[in-house]
Order: structure tokens, then sequence, then C-alpha cells
């Protein structure tokens, strides 16, 4: 048994200070850890929703699957709208999860999608460089050095997914795609997960919002602006409570 799917109730709670507006669930991308998420976690639950940062990386739609269904057996999701948060590269797993949907997640939302794993920069200051320009999280990246090594690390969905996509731009088919409203967050300035290669995979599925990040790397949620990037996930999920629909704007820069 996968030790996402073991651990899974062993990830890490914001709750809101009151009343609860809806559960987010956050999967970690590659070298990160839940604390590498806690002032995501107190300023989404800030704003009354639930947060639930899991151990680690996802590898495949069906492992989150089981993850998921093992926090809703513990109780944890709650009945308010439920939104699966991915990055890095299990951003691949939780697409894989919803197309079509294993789990009962409301709303999607991708942070710094990686399509394929390249040449990892071996350099450490090369590759926090590429992380982040937060001063605070470069700090915890460099605490640990697998958030180098992990770099070079890749996922079976990511390459069922690139090989997906690939195969549909040979045989017209058509590659994953999720049904729910999904926020996709992106740095323009990302080298680890070039902008236009997601905007490709993604761009055309229904429901779907484009935000990229200016002067962002690939940490996305944890960068120099991510008051910004963390402002735009609670509008998002104010939109997703209201029933409002979630507009296309083509990669709108936050």
């Amino acid at each position: 048994m996968s030790t996402l799917i073991e651990n899974a109730v062993d990830a890490v709670r914001w709750d809101p200070p009151a009343a609860v507006r809806g559960t987010i669930v956050l999967v970690p991308g590659r070298g990160e850890r839940p604390e590498h998420y806690a002032r995501f976690g107190r300023r989404i639950s800030a704003d009354g929703y639930a947060v639930e940062v899991l151990p680690h990386l996802a590898s495949a739609g069906n492992e989150l699957a089981h993850a998921w269904d093992a926090l809703a057996l513990a109780g944890r999701l709650g009945d308010a709208p439920r939104v699966l948060v991915a990055t890095d590269v299990s951003a691949a797993a939780a697409v894989q999860a919803l197309s079509p949907a294993t789990i009962d997640a409301n709303a999607l939302v991708l942070a710094g999608t990686t399509l394929e794993v390249g040449v990892a920069p071996t350099d450490v200051e090369e590759a926090l460089a590429a992380r982040t320009a937060c001063p605070l999280h470069r700090g915890l990246l460099a605490a640990d050095p697998t958030t180098v090594t992990a770099l070079a690390d890749s996922t079976p969905a990511v390459g069922q997914w690139r090989a997906a996509l690939d195969g549909a731009a040979i045989e017209g088919g058509e590659a994953w795609q999720v049904a729910v409203p999904t926020l996709v967050l992106h740095g323009e300035a990302d080298l680890l997960a070039p902008w236009d290669r997601v905007r490709d995979a993604v761009g055309h599925w229904p429901g779907v919002e484009l935000v990229t990040v200016r002067g962002g790397v690939h940490d996305v949620l944890n960068d120099a602006n991510h008051r910004s990037v963390a402002a735009v996930i609670v509008q998002f999920l104010e939109q997703l409570r209201a029933g409002g629909q979630i507009l296309n704007h083509g990669g709108r820069p936050a």
C-alpha cells in the first residue's frame, strides 16, 4: 500500500476561526512537506476555508483517490465545497483522478503544473532560484538538501499525461480533461515547467481560469507574490460558493 494512502490522515490541518466555508486538500510537490505550507494554511484558513496538506506528493490518480477517501472516512472533508489543490508533479495525479472523476472534489486548483521533468539543476543556488524568490520559503527549502535532488524525480502520472498529450497531437484525439471548475496558477518565469506547454494542455478545458504570476517562478504558492496568489485563490473559492461562472481569461496576470 502507498505511504500516501497510509499516511493521508496524518495530513496537517489548519482550521478557520469561525464557520467552515469549504475544505481544501493540498497535495505538495517534489521535495515539499506540509510545514512548507504553514503560511498558506494560515492565510486561507483565516478566510474561512479549512486546509488539509497531505504528507507528500501523489504519484498517480488512484493513489490520490485513496488518500482522498481516507480523509473523507476520517470526517475531515466536511459538507461545504471540497477543492483539490495540487502543485508541481502532483498536478498530473490530480488531473488523472478527475478525468474521469474518481473523487468528489467540486473544483481543482493547479499550481506550477509540471508536464515533464527535464534536467534538474545541480547547483543548490540555481535550484533554489528556480523554485522561489521569497526569502522565507527559500530558507525553508535550503534547510533540506532533498529539495534540490528531488527536482530530478518524476511520477507515472506525469509520463502518462505527457504521452496522452503527444498522442492527441498526432491522432487528433482528446487528452485528459477536467470537467469541474479549475484555476490554473503559473509563474511567467517558471523554467522548471514552461507556461506555454501548460497553457496548451489545459486551456481548452470547460470552466478553466488561467492566471499567470508576473515574474513568478516554480513554487507559485510560496513565491514572492504569495499574497496576491492567495487572494486569487480565495476569490476563486468565493465564486465557486456563489455558483458564479468561472471565466477563462486566457492567462490573466496576477
